[in-house]
């Protein structure tokens, strides 16, 4: 979690840093969310979610037989994932003026013509992406976990070196291809830890491979049932697209929302679903760390969300209000961020519970809710974006992965005697009612401090909201154990 908060805090300083320079209003600040949004998108709602959910429960049970045999079937689907990435990398570079068209109609006629080039660039993103990806799901499944957490920490770096040096001489155009040159860094960091715990990737592609086919029997429903969060992030910049500007904050906003509560939530999901993966068998162990893992979680989402609805205001102007990210832009993103923000526990409780289905080799779960949260946010994004305006895309968001996640909870439940019990319902009450409570006081100890400058509100307020949460917490009983 440490290493991941270091690549996230220097993703929130490269988003200052593009805030700074491209605004939100500008065409540049456009182009930018949608050559970076449209590959990341592709890369998290198919391959991603066969790396992560499909492969690594396959992987680990032969790893428990045969190591040699294991790593003859990461050769095979990694071998895979490059050629199938590599497939659509070039149908994306070749029909990228239709994609953009067709999710940015809102864009004018310049934007659209300056974010096609840049767009061709950075989709080629997806097949570097997939190594990384792919080598992430053998690194974890063989106990390493810190290079796969510093990934982001390294193309951040390289980002920002460029913003830093090149950027007046190369623009937006050289940005792109520096993407490229950071995910080919995540690359290359994850060779030598591999190479240390006796793996090497050799080209290697045999359909008949029994376990590859139980990846894909496995792959399709999971590829669905994951598409909730990128999906929903693609629709919401859409249906924001018809406002001026509305893809750049909607961009700016999630980024912050992604990495507030995707720090804490993704540390936890990306260490315990190689563990659920082993206890699928044994439903007693099983359902107790599905149990005090969505317990222990909630209890710190519970107040994340709680101050991100009171503190957004000021912790959007500290971190991104500069150059041409100005006051106008903080108001429009602290207002999407708080609507982000009521997510927050949906999003704890899908990520987790969507790992314990993916573990326990069902997709069928998470795929109907998948199709269920897109479908609600598909419909509220642009009814909401039309009636209440940009904030109602965010809102929409919130509501659709609040669904999910309490529908998965229900279904999860049922199937696992023991999960949900009158005790933890009273305990995640409590939680909320220490939020509350939480955020009556940083409420008053904003408004006293509010003269005394940002960052002094900011961290006083902080501190006092989590001083009040954790004694409240003391005292109703419902601290974590």
């Amino acid at each position: 979690m440490i290493i991941m908060f270091v690549g996230k805090a220097l993703g929130l300083y490269r988003n200052r840093m593009v805030g700074s320079i491209f605004g939100t209003d500008t065409m540049e600040a456009q182009a930018y969310a949608a050559m970076s949004l449209i590959p990341r998108t592709f890369l998290d709602a198919t391959f991603a979610a066969a790396i992560s959910a499909s492969f690594i429960p396959i992987f680990n049970r032969y790893l428990k037989l045969n190591k040699h045999t294991a790593f003859k079937l990461a050769d095979t689907f990694i071998t895979l994932i490059l050629a199938a990435s590599l497939a659509f990398t070039l149908l994306g570079a070749l029909f990228a003026p239709q994609i953009l068209s067709a999710i940015y109609s809102g864009f004018d006629y310049y934007t659209h013509a300056l974010t096609v080039p840049v767009l061709r660039i950075t989709v080629f993103t997806i097949v570097l992406s997939g190594a990384a990806f792919a080598f992430v799901g053998v690194l974890q499944s063989l106990g390493g976990f810190y290079a796969p957490a510093a990934m982001s920490a390294i193309s951040n770096g390289i980002i920002i070196a460029y913003l830093f040096f090149f950027m007046e001489r190369f623009g937006i155009t050289g940005l792109a291809v520096v993407f490229l040159i950071g995910w080919g860094a995540q690359v290359l960091i994850q060779i030598p830890p591999l190479i240390k715990r006796g793996y090497i990737y050799r080209p290697r592609l045999n359909f008949k491979d029994s376990g590859l086919k139980e990846i894909g029997a496995l792959a399709l429903p999971v590829m669905v049932s994951s598409w909730v969060i990128p999906i929903n992030i693609l629709v919401n910049q859409s249906a924001a697209s018809i406002i001026y500007g509305g893809a750049a904050v909607i961009d700016h906003a999630y980024n912050l929302y992604a990495v507030i509560s995707g720090l804490f939530v993704l540390a936890i999901a990306n260490v315990i679903f190689p563990k659920l993966s082993r206890e699928a068998d044994d439903s007693t162990a099983f359902t107790a760390t599905l149990r005090k893992t969505t317990l222990g979680m909630l209890f710190f989402l519970v107040p994340i969300m709680f101050g991100l609805l009171l503190l957004s205001a000021p912790l959007v102007e500290f971190l991104l209000q500069t150059g041409y990210f100005d006051e106008h832009s903080t108001y429009l993103v602290s207002g999407v961020l708080r609507f982000y923000a009521l997510g927050i526990p949906g999003f704890g409780l899908f990520t987790i519970l969507s790992r314990g289905f993916y573990a326990a080799k069902n997709g069928r779960v998470p795929l109907i809710t998948a199709i269920i949260a897109i479908t609600i946010n598909l419909i509220l994004s642009f009814v909401f974006a039309q009636t209440i305006g940009i904030n109602g895309v965010a809102l929409a968001s919130a509501i659709s992965i609040n669904i999910t996640g309490l529908i998965m909870l229900i279904v999860m439940s049922r199937r696992q005697k023991g999960l949900v019990t009158a005790t933890a319902i009273f305990e995640v009450i409590r939680m909320f009612i220490a939020g509350a409570i939480m955020a009556v006081a940083v409420h008053f100890v904003q408004q006293y401090f509010s003269g005394h400058g940002v960052l002094a509100t900011l961290l006083i307020s902080t501190v006092s909201g989590v001083a009040a949460y954790f004694f409240t917490a003391f005292i109703l009983r419902c601290l974590p154990t």
